[in-house]
């Protein structure tokens, strides 16, 4: 197997395919937002986390749909990404879901007025987007 890199499209290829970026709000009204990517071989996640060094990910095999999935929610891992998708921009219908992501990411950056309000609208709008 090839491993991957952060000079070329390949992993915004693989994120178009197998990755999902998720606002969380939790019940104590914390926001979490997170990405996630799956894949049924767990070396193909472990050689995605190498390629961002201070990535805080979680990889953890999910035994019910036997799948591994490597999820994180830091703003410094969400910035690598964001610094790489810049790069290499997702070019599939994905880049609309990665977008109000990357605004709920700048929202929570800033903290302005209303800032949790504005993210419940994107978390709404997010996943009314997902169903259609």
């Amino acid at each position: 197997m090839v491993k991957p890199t952060l000079d070329n499209y390949w992993l915004s290829g693989f994120i178009d395919a197998e990755g999902c970026f998720r606002i969380k709000i939790e019940q104590d009204g914390n926001i979490k937002l997170v990405f996630e990517l799956s894949q049924k071989e767990e070396l193909v996640l472990k050689n995605i986390k190498e390629l961002f060094p201070n990535l805080k990910g979680n990889l953890r095999h999910d035994l019910t749909r036997d799948i591994w999935i490597l999820s994180f929610s830091q703003k410094e891992s969400r910035k690598q990404l964001i610094k790489y998708l810049a790069r290499f921009p997702l070019k599939s219908h994905k880049n609309v879901v990665y977008n109000k992501w990357l605004k709920a990411h700048r929202i929570m950056e800033t903290r302005q007025e209303d800032w949790k309000i504005k993210i419940e609208k994107l978390s709404q709008d997010l996943n009314n987007w997902r169903n259609i």
